[in-house]
């Protein structure tokens, strides 16, 4: 395995994203230090690719396959994203507000994978009479086709509605 190339192809990744991607931003973003992307750049060895090789590949676009390519000695993959650069505007929109360390990395895979369908922000009065804000990103799964896309989203708002009428009753105003 070759932990120099893979090391390499991710810098390589990393330094042409737009807009510009720091080795702290990206730490940050998959929720690891800066000197866990230094390593990892610098091609330290491991007995194994680890979750944080493809959850930092993943950040940068790559296929899930192209970390294990890349090791034996070929190119990465792009994923076939219609979003284009969709991973890296979420990176650098938790690069610039959101405290990543709050946020597992599973959830902020979820967070930029896959295109995007619709996003909310649901607003509920505590019993104290405090708001409680949750934040809604709903993505369907990479490489449907617009019509399966237009399907989930319609599903989506049809659960949506269903959840509005839940958060009305909690709050006593239906």
């Amino acid at each position: 395995m070759d932990w120099k190339h893979l090391g390499a192809a991710l810098a390589a990744a990393r330094e042409a994203a737009q807009p510009r991607l720091t080795q702290q931003a990206a730490g940050d973003a998959i929720g690891v230090g800066r000197t866990t992307i230094q390593k990892i750049e610098r091609g330290q060895s491991y007995a194994k690719v680890q979750p944080v090789h493809r959850a930092y590949a993943e950040l940068l676009g790559w296929t899930g396959s192209s970390v294990d390519r890349v090791l034996a000695g070929g190119d990465p993959a792009l994923r076939a994203d219609t979003d284009g650069d969709a991973d890296r505007r979420a990176a650098a929109v938790i690069a610039d507000g959101v405290a990543p360390g709050d946020l597992s990395v599973r959830v902020l895979q979820a967070l930029i994978e896959g295109p995007l369908l619709d996003s909310d922000v649901i607003t509920i009065t505590s019993p104290s009479g405090r708001e409680v804000r949750a934040a809604l990103v709903v993505r369907g799964e990479p490489g449907l086709s617009r019509e399966e896309e237009i399907r989930d989203l319609q599903a989506w708002r049809e659960r949506a509605q269903a959840l509005e009428h839940v958060t009305d009753q909690d709050d006593g105003s239906s």
